[in-house]
């Protein structure tokens, strides 16, 4: 992957990235498993289909999700961005009867 390709993909991973406080059930455990593995100190962003580790702003590494949690963050991702639009709606609709 060209070098500008991952420092784009690393700063969408901060901004969009599927996060530890977000996660439940399954996903909730993969994170654990990948902050005890990686130490202190870590961010740990899911997006697209790689698992973007950085030491505070710092992309440290970049693997690929595991093919039995993919699915999982898919539908979890989905959700959040669905949640968000709602949130994002709500918040024009009230300024608007203002």
């Amino acid at each position: 992957m060209p070098k500008k390709a991952v420092e784009r993909n690393a700063k969408l991973a901060l901004e969009k990235g599927f996060t530890h406080k977000e996660s439940k059930g399954r996903l909730r455990k993969y994170f654990d498993y990948l902050f005890l593995s990686h130490g202190r100190g870590a961010n740990i962003r899911l997006y697209g289909n790689h698992v973007y580790i950085f030491t505070r702003d710092k992309l440290v590494t970049v693997i690929p999700i595991p093919n039995a949690y993919k699915a999982t963050l898919k539908r979890a991702m989905e959700k959040r961005d669905l949640q968000q639009e709602k949130g994002v709606a709500g918040i024009e609709i009230q300024q608007a009867d203002a």
